[in-house]
């Protein structure tokens, strides 16, 4: 009995291990999702600046 309440024990405490990497990996997703957001954004802005220095030039 106290054997098969051991495996019980370790499988769910393993089972609680992968939840929390899995959890873990999803966090790092979406903090590489939202500096690559930033970075995109950041380029945009950029390049819309170039366009109004470039549009004032012409004005």
């Amino acid at each position: 009995m106290s054997t098969s309440l051991f495996w019980k024990i370790v499988s769910m405490t393993s089972s609680f291990t992968m939840a929390a990497l899995t959890i873990s990996r999803l966090d790092t997703d979406l903090l590489h999702a939202a500096a690559k957001t930033d970075e995109v954004i950041a380029a945009n802005r950029f390049s819309l600046d170039a366009s109004q220095s470039t549009l004032a030039v012409y004005l």
